[in-house]
């Protein structure tokens, strides 16, 4: 299945991907639930991520939930992300959706992210292709839209400005969907 050129295809080892990273979220969960220590109070995160890479662009909105908080200095924090918007890419669009796991590095206000998960993106402009090219023969089948949606690989590496209480959150960095993108929001 191609998405504008682009060859996306959803495989065993995206489904294996998905399953350890949501086995992961569970063996965090049941972690944080455990540790009184907790650093940043702030957590939930919610915000805008615009991004852009040449002939490609996505806006998101994003929600983190924080799960875990260790209590050692490699790892700041570790955040469950979810995320739905739109991209582009030259003459195609449609809509996406991400989940993720979050990572961040670093004490106080200054924080490397990183990010690695699933995204499935819908062909919208495919699809509408598809459709007004059926011509209901014999032998042609309709398009189903699960023929234009495809699961790929989500990941991001970045720099996350965002203070141990709540408040103000910038983001900016690389990824997929993505591209070179920035970020503003707030944490609760």
């Amino acid at each position: 299945m191609t998405l504008n050129g682009l060859n996306f295809k959803i495989n065993k080892k995206m489904k294996k991907l998905s399953l350890f990273l949501f086995l992961l979220s569970l063996t965090y969960i049941t972690q944080a639930q455990n540790n009184n220590t907790v650093k940043n109070n702030a957590k939930n995160d919610f915000y805008l991520s615009l991004g852009y890479g040449g002939v490609a662009a996505a806006v998101n909105l994003n929600y983190e939930r924080k799960l875990w908080t260790p209590n050692y200095k490699l790892l700041a924090s570790f955040w469950i992300k979810a995320n739905g918007g739109v991209w582009a890419i030259w003459d195609s669009y449609g809509s996406l959706f991400s989940l993720a796991g979050v990572g961040l590095v670093g004490q106080k206000n200054h924080h490397i992210e990183y990010s690695l998960g699933t995204t499935t993106m819908y062909d919208k402009a495919g699809y509408d292709s598809g459709i007004s090219n059926y011509n209901g023969g014999y032998y042609d089948s309709k398009p189903t839209k699960k023929e234009y949606t495809d699961l790929s690989l989500y990941a991001a590496l970045g720099y996350r400005y965002q203070k141990p209480g709540n408040g103000f959150l910038f983001r900016a960095g690389f990824g997929f969907p993505e591209m070179f993108y920035v970020s503003f929001g707030y944490s609760l």
